[in-house]
């Protein structure tokens, strides 16, 4: 006869596994609403300030662009049983922090506007690599529409990244005289 020894921790893994899955998902969808929630407070104040340029009017529409986002993330999350919940997320702090630190520390409209295109472009790098790990940890099978609204929302994303880099490449350029 074996003597058949079965390890206790073996039996609960896929559950385990499946509770893993969830809450990094969960903790994704947590950083992505936090993020938007942050530019949403922020974006406003800064649009003030450099009023009257290309950037402000730039500005406003993708304030507008994260609320949207925001608001089709929370449905479709909240239709999987993913609500966002509250939280905090260091990284995405410091990212919108610099955005802040960037409106605040250059001493004219140029230079706040290079500073501040500069500083969300880094955001929608960083919005755009949290869609795609939240794409990653949803499974066709189970989430196809959850995973094809993420992977439009990061499409979004990814065309107001364009629209700053192209935005702050047309402020690098020498002005023509005239």
């Amino acid at each position: 006869m074996l003597d058949h020894k079965t390890d206790r921790s073996s039996i609960p893994r896929p559950l385990q596994r499946l509770k893993e899955v969830l809450f990094k998902r969960q903790t994704l969808i947590n950083e992505l609403n936090f993020t938007y929630r942050r530019l949403l407070r922020l974006l406003p104040a800064i649009i003030k300030r450099v009023e009257g340029e290309p950037v402000a009017m730039t500005l406003r529409a993708q304030d507008g662009m994260n609320e949207m986002i925001r608001s089709r993330l929370g449905q479709v999350a909240t239709a999987h049983g993913l609500p966002p919940e509250a939280c905090t997320c260091e990284e995405a702090e410091v990212m919108v922090e610099n955005v802040r630190h960037a409106d605040r520390a250059a001493r004219t409209r140029t230079d706040r506007s290079a500073a501040v295109l500069e500083a969300l472009i880094g955001v929608r790098a960083f919005l755009i690599r949290a869609w795609d790990k939240l794409i990653g940890n949803l499974m066709p099978s189970d989430q196809e529409d959850l995973r094809k609204e993420a992977q439009a929302l990061q499409t979004r994303e990814a065309e107001l990244h364009r629209e700053l880099i192209s935005l702050a490449q047309q402020g690098d350029r020498p002005r023509e005289a005239g």
